[in-house]
C-alpha cells in the first residue's frame, strides 16, 4: 500500500512536470512583452525629457522639472534592466530536466511497486487451481522444515479426481491406458464411481 501510494504521488507530480514546457513558453512571451513595455515607456521618458531640456533652454521650464524627468529616465531604465534579465533567466531555463526527473521518479517507484508486489505474492499462500481446501493440517505459529514430512495443506481441485491404484506386477501387463474402470469403496460398496486408465507407470517399487 505504502508503494502504489508513492507511485501516485509520482505520477501527480509527473502531469505536473509535463505542463511546465508549455507554462515555460508562456511565461517567456509574457516576459517578452514585458520587456517591450519597459522599453516603450524608457522611449517615452527619454523623449519628454529632451522635450524639457529644450523649455529649459528657452526659460520656460525650471531646472527641477528637467532633473525629475532625467531621475524618471534613471528609473525606468532600472526598470527595464531588471525585465530583461528575468526573460534571460527564463531564457536559460530548460523544463525538460525536470520532465525527465519526473519521469525516472515514476519508473523508479513502478519497479518498487512490482518488488512489493513480488514480495507479497511469494508470502501469500495460493493454490495453482479453483479447488476446495479438504484439510489443514498446521496450527498458527507452527515453523515448516524442508522438505516437510506431510503436507500443510490437502487440496482438492475442480476437475476429474485422478486415483491411484496399486496393480501387482503379474498383473500389471493386463491393464492398459483408455481402460474402462470401477472405482469403489473399501469400507462401503455402494459407494463407487467410473471411470477409465489415464496413465500406467514403467516401473516397479514395493508397495505403499
Amino acid at each position: 500500500a505504502e508503494a502504489r501510494a508513492a507511485l501516485a504521488v509520482a505520477q501527480a507530480q509527473l502531469e505536473q512536470a509535463r505542463q511546465l514546457p508549455e507554462q515555460h513558453k508562456l511565461r517567456r512571451a509574457m516576459q517578452r512583452a514585458a520587456v517591450r513595455a519597459a522599453d516603450n515607456r524608457l522611449t517615452a521618458a527619454r523623449h519628454a525629457l529632451a522635450h524639457k531640456e529644450l523649455l529649459a533652454g528657452s526659460r520656460l521650464l525650471s531646472s527641477q522639472e528637467v532633473a525629475a524627468a532625467a531621475e524618471q529616465v534613471k528609473e525606468l531604465e532600472a526598470a527595464k534592466d531588471v525585465e530583461a534579465k528575468k526573460l534571460a533567466e527564463l531564457e536559460l531555463h530548460d523544463p525538460q530536466p525536470d520532465v525527465r526527473r519526473a519521469e525516472a521518479e515514476v519508473a523508479l517507484l513502478q519497479a518498487r511497486l512490482q518488488q512489493a508486489e513480488q514480495a507479497l505474492a511469494e508470502h501469500t499462500l495460493r493454490a495453482p487451481r479453483d479447488g476446495t481446501v479438504v484439510r489443514i493440517l498446521v496450527s498458527p505459529g507452527e515453523v515448516l522444515a524442508l522438505p516437510a514430512r506431510q503436507a500443510a495443506v490437502i487440496f482438492a481441485a475442480n476437475e476429474p479426481r485422478l486415483i491411484r491404484a496399486e496393480v501387482e506386477q503379474e498383473f500389471a501387463s493386463r491393464v492398459a491406458p483408455g481402460m474402462a474402470v470401477r472405482v469403489q469403496d473399501d469400507t462401503d460398496a455402494r459407494v463407487s464411481c467410473n471411470g477409465k486408465v489415464t496413465l500406467v507407470s514403467d516401473w516397479y517399487m514395493q508397495r505403499r
